[in-house]
């Protein structure tokens, strides 16, 4: 299957080396048939879409060995392919693995392997921005150290400052008037023998709640969920991207060199055969 994924997605070269590119409507047609066979195996359950991204990302190190450049675009199928049918880790798994060999490879990387390795790293950029950023509310800007209720640490009756809160109708210490009560209409009963009252520690489950329902809410798209677990799963992608663009980088660098180099070879052998024209008296007048 990851043979005829390729020849489907990227395409092969005929008898005369001459690559012959998978044409869009083929790679469709194709995509729509392994479709079909996961909805009729959906009950035996002998084809699964796991082993069919399995297949596919065997063909990611068949791809850059052999058509480097167009390594990006059959990524990008393949991972669109299981995107769509709820299959994302296998692939940020395998794809994790490629890039490592990538940095760890000694020798600089060729033109074309740059180009495909170009085309896997958009990508990914591409899928990570699909997750939206959930934006930090916090009116002052700074995060205030919330210390605990007196109660926990005293469970008897002692002096200490209270406050009462006349809309939740307790006597509340001065951590939970800060913590629990902000805003609310609140008096300084100075320092007085009593015990906390404020039911922070409901409270407080109840902000743990509202803080998990926001960050369900922050991703509720089913496409979203699925990278942001696979992403969550291989956190290392991130720091592999930037590694990957140093690689990419450095070699740049090198072929900037090396080709600045051969341009001064170039010109130099001009001027020697100008000199070597013009010592046998080529081209003079007779």
């Amino acid at each position: 299957m990851t043979k005829w994924a390729i020849e489907s997605i990227v395409g092969n070269r005929d008898r005369n080396g001459i690559m012959r590119m998978a044409e869009v409507g083929r790679t469709k047609r194709y995509l729509e048939f392994i479709k079909r066979i996961l909805k009729q195996n959906n009950i035996t359950g002998m084809i699964t879409i796991g082993g069919i991204m399995e297949s596919f990302s065997e063909g990611i190190k068949i791809v850059y060995n052999k058509e480097p450049e167009y390594l990006g675009k059959y990524f990008k199928t393949i991972n669109e392919f299981g995107l769509e049918n709820g299959e994302f880790s296998i692939m940020m798994n395998k794809i994790s693995i490629f890039l490592k060999e990538v940095i760890n490879k000694k020798e600089e990387l060729k033109i074309k392997e740059v180009e495909g390795i170009s085309g896997v790293i958009e990508e990914i950029e591409r899928i990570i921005m699909e997750i939206p950023i959930r934006e930090k509310k916090n009116k002052i800007g700074i995060q205030k150290e919330k210390k605990e209720c007196t109660r926990k640490g005293y469970e008897e009756e002692y002096k200490q400052g209270m406050y009462h809160c006349y809309e939740c109708e307790v006597n509340c210490c001065s951590e939970c008037v800060e913590n629990c009560h902000e805003g609310h209409d609140t008096i300084y009963l100075g320092q007085i023998k009593g015990i906390c009252e404020c039911n922070c520690k409901e409270e407080e489950e109840d902000k743990k709640k509202e803080r998990k329902r926001n960050n369900e809410e922050g991703v509720k798209d089913k496409r979203q969920q699925i990278i942001l677990k696979a992403l969550n799963r291989d956190y290392k992608i991130p720091e592999m991207l930037r590694e990957v663009i140093k690689k990419v980088r450095e070699s740049k660098e090198s072929w900037s060199k090396e080709a600045k180099k051969k341009k001064e070879e170039q010109i130099d052998m001009l001027m020697k055969k100008e000199m070597i024209i013009c010592t046998e008296g080529i081209g003079k007048d007779l």
